[in-house]
């Protein structure tokens, strides 16, 4: 294949994104040039990829489906051959896309001919590819280390559902002690919740085997919505995607980690100088019950489910923004090729309002889930920070300045915890939620209208505003939220303050 081949037409557009590698490996291209097929198939994914995705539950032991039919294709197929939208053979039968028919396979998939559906498989070279079986190696795509991770998030949830409710009975009523309360769960339940999503979508994956072809959010992490996704982004290499975001986290992952292990083996050589005293000492901010002193045992058990807790608790967090931003930008990158696909067929309304269609089908998946998820974590990081901040004043405003020195790690060690469950989604999505990557979609549209075809793009823009989904009532809730955390925050006062003796790290 030639070198304007490997690229794939895409200088036309001035990127509708940011420029990223892909889109500077796609800058000399030429644009009446017809997508390849011959027999290209995806390379292996990157191995830290993969295992990203063996972590989350993605795969079950069942074949990759790379050949997702459009929707009218599909519609057609169950409905007997008969039609009630437009004719995929009609639209497809111009000389520019007769070449493509022969090369469809004969499986009821799709089609033969279809454009819309020849498109739907073009990799990042610009080459339509069907076969995906050397994707994932076929000892990864099992049902025991689809079971394996489940079990360690399930195990994760049990440990985390424990400690929560050992934390509601050691502090309910307490009135000193509900800004450790409070500082806690603002932290867990994100935590937990990340967990909790990736659990009920693999659960449903059990449940059901069929691809996906609605907008629920629990598709996020189906393999052929993740494999649809990847494909975009792989050519005839597939180098690890986002390494500056990866390395970022995991560095600010380890540090987190390194520091609450710290504070765990110290608040433990404290609880064995103390333990024959009426003191309540527990690590993770979790007191022993004053009246009630614990074992030894008890405490060390204790201890250590803390510490699995927060180590793969937040190694599950970081891992699955790791995956949504690596989705996002594969996303943008389809936006691209979508553009591409309008550009050649400009004129066929029909034909590029399937696409379009199609191409907003796996945006929503996206946009849903992070429309309810991001507000919350928003609104319950900003209560976690506005205690910890108010804590702050309160410890520093005190006569007794040894608090503020004793304190100084777990200060360090929380208010950086805190930041690290906020900043990391904020990056993945890009910001609130993802809406701006259809916009700026339509702008890059809107930059194609010409003179010649001006009926199709003022039909084809007014298509895509329609498909746009802001969700405002999420963006309601967060702000509403996020002023009652505020207030919350900031009026909790005659609070034990010391954290080495009472122990409420979070």
């Amino acid at each position: 294949m030639s070198h304007t081949k490997h690229n794939l037409l895409m200088n036309m557009c001035a990127a509708p994104y940011k420029a990223t590698d892909y889109q500077q490996r796609m800058s000399n291209t030429n644009m009446d040039q017809e997508p390849a097929e011959h027999n290209a198939v995806i390379p292996t994914w990157p191995k830290f990829l993969l295992a990203v995705l063996t972590l989350l539950g993605v795969f079950k032991g069942r074949p990759l489906d790379a050949c997702r039919p459009c929707y009218d294709c599909r519609h057609k197929r169950g409905d007997g051959g008969k039609s009630i939208d437009t004719d995929c053979d009609a639209e497809s039968s111009s000389g520019e896309n007769r070449n493509v028919e022969n090369n469809h396979e004969a499986d009821g998939s799709s089609r033969p001919g279809c454009t819309v559906c020849s498109s739907l498989l073009w990799n990042a070279d610009g080459e339509i590819v069907r076969d995906c079986s050397k994707a994932v190696p076929g000892w990864l795509n099992s049902r025991v280390c689809g079971v394996l991770s489940n079990l360690l998030i399930l195990t994760f949830l049990g440990c985390s559902t424990f400690t929560l409710g050992w934390y509601v009975v050691t502090y309910w009523g307490q009135i000193s002690n509900i800004n450790h309360l409070v500082s806690f769960f603002a932290f867990g339940d994100i935590i937990v919740g990340v967990a909790l999503v990736c659990t009920l979508s693999n659960a449903v994956q059990y449940r059901r085997r069929e691809p996906v072809r609605d907008w629920s959010w629990y598709d996020v992490l189906h393999q052929d919505y993740i494999l649809r996704r990847l494909r975009c982004l792989a050519g005839r290499r597939f180098l690890l995607p986002k390494k500056v975001f990866l390395i970022f986290s995991l560095v600010w992952l380890l540090v987190v980690n390194t520091m609450q292990v710290v504070l765990l083996v110290n608040s433990l050589s404290r609880v064995n100088a103390t333990l024959l005293t009426n003191d309540s000492c527990m690590p993770m901010g979790i007191s022993l019950i004053e009246k009630s002193p614990p074992t030894k045992a008890f405490t060390i058990l204790n201890t250590t489910m803390v510490i699995f807790v927060s180590i793969i608790g937040l190694a599950i967090y970081t891992l699955f923004w790791y995956n949504i931003l690596v989705m996002r930008t594969a996303l943008a990158t389809e936006l691209n090729l979508v553009i591409v696909f309008i550009k050649r067929n400009t004129g066929n309304l029909d034909l590029c309002r399937r696409r379009v269609f199609e191409v907003n089908h796996d945006f929503r998946i996206l946009h849903v889930l992070l429309a309810t998820l991001m507000p919350f974590i928003v609104a319950s990081s900003v209560l976690g920070l506005t205690v910890h901040i108010t804590w702050n004043y309160q410890i520093y405003s005190e006569k007794d300045k040894g608090i503020a020195m004793r304190n100084l790690l777990i200060n360090i060690f929380i208010f950086t915890s805190k930041c690290f469950i906020l900043i990391l989604p904020l990056l993945a999505v890009g910001g609130i939620n993802i809406d701006f990557i259809w916009q700026q979609f339509n702008y890059a549209l809107m930059r194609q209208r010409n003179s010649l075809h001006e009926e199709f793009w003022e039909r084809l823009l007014g298509f895509t505003a329609e498909l746009q989904d802001e969700r405002k009532a999420g963006h309601n809730l967060m702000l509403f939220l996020s002023l009652i955390s505020l207030y919350l925050g900031h009026n909790l006062a005659d609070q034990r303050l010391d954290y080495t003796t009472n122990h409420g790290l979070l």
